[in-house]
């Protein structure tokens, strides 16, 4: 979506416009972390849809915390038995050093968690936005729950869906990834073919997206809503043998 972005601008008049072409999965697998906005982190802590951690020592943590943080002293965080088991979970960062954001953030990313940031400007960005400080001790387990976004479904509904047969699977994978094993019956179209292949689908069933993460499975999902479709997809991570059995895990 950047070199599309990088166009609008440039129509809106922007003259210095450039792409950063391998975009955050390079960034991340480079060792770098990022960041999430105040503003998204009290939206999301508020629901219980994103996990903070207070990374700082324990008199620090006394003396003034974000509400609804857990503390977890960095050389404590591998002891932890609490964090969710959806692997997608929005997981906050924040302590008085940066690095030490960055080592929990590889610790956590090493355990398979994707959606794993820093809480950007820290505690004092934290402050300036007015958001809730609170003195004492900080929640000692961690609570979540996750939601679905509009479109979504369950692990159980998409095994369901492909063992009843009642609707479309469509596998957005690239055309290797699905001869390498796909889900039986599916039907493969790659996510960057679907704006001009989705008159291939029926549009009298119901059509379930899903690629390797749901990443893709999602942009395929806003396609073909816009044209028409009865459409859902999967946001899971999804192992397809060559005998087409499947795994799937959030």
């Amino acid at each position: 979506m950047s070199p599309k972005s990088a166009g609008l601008a440039k129509k809106m008049g922007y003259q210095n416009v450039k792409v950063y072409a391998e975009g955050e999965p390079v960034w991340i697998s480079s060792g770098h972390h990022t960041v999430s906005s105040p503003d998204f982190v009290h939206k999301n802590l508020k629901a219980n849809t994103a996990v903070v951690i207070d990374l700082r020592a324990a008199d620090a943590v006394k003396q003034g915390h974000i509400d609804g943080a857990v503390a977890v002293p960095l050389a404590k965080l591998e002891d932890r038995d609490d964090f969710p088991a959806y692997r997608g979970a929005a997981i906050v960062f924040y302590a008085d050093k940066e690095s030490d954001v960055a080592s929990a953030v590889k610790t956590i990313r090493d355990w398979g968690y994707k959606n794993v940031t820093g809480l950007d400007g820290g505690l004092a960005k934290w402050k300036e936005k007015g958001y809730a400080i609170k003195s004492g001790d900080a929640l000692p387990k961690i609570k979540y729950t996750r939601q679905y976004g509009p479109g979504e479904i369950t692990i159980a509904e998409f095994v369901e869906a492909v063992q009843s047969g009642k609707a479309v699977v469509l596998d957005v994978r690239s055309k290797d990834e699905a001869a390498a094993g796909a889900v039986k019956k599916s039907i493969n179209i790659p996510a960057d073919d679907i704006a001009a292949r989705y008159n291939e689908l029926p549009k009298d069933k119901l059509i379930i997206v899903h690629c390797s993460t749901g990443v893709r499975a999602e942009m395929a999902y806003e396609i073909l809503k816009e044209k028409g479709y009865n459409v859902k997809f999967l946001k899971a991570d999804i192992e397809i043998g060559s005998d087409g059995k499947f795994e799937v895990s959030g």
